[in-house]
């Protein structure tokens, strides 16, 4: 996951030829697996950037049956080989004088 020091809103861009799901968060990706809660967490300086090509379903029709998996519409087939491309660049800020 690309890691961005003294990031200001607004100051980079990702780009990509498909929709790109992209998050960031002043939390890494084990701090979230590990709490349960957000207060459970340690806020950190940096900022980590994910970036997704493609991203399944949150959840199906209830968590106790077959039907737990999301709809057949928003899963990705595991047996597909998948790549995505995207370019990261600063963004030039406005100078106020």
């Amino acid at each position: 996951m690309p890691r961005l020091r003294r990031h200001t809103p607004g100051k980079s861009a990702a780009t990509g030829f498909a929709p790109l799901n992209v998050t960031a968060r002043h939390y890494t990706k084990t701090d979230m697996e590990r709490a349960g809660y957000k207060f459970q967490m340690k806020r950190h300086p940096e900022t980590y950037l994910n970036l997704d090509g493609a991203q399944m379903g949150a959840g199906g029709i209830d968590s106790w049956s077959p039907n737990a998996y999301p709809m057949t519409p928003y899963r990705i087939p595991s047996g597909e080989e998948r790549s995505f491309s995207y370019t990261l660049k600063g963004v030039a800020a406005e100078v106020a004088k």
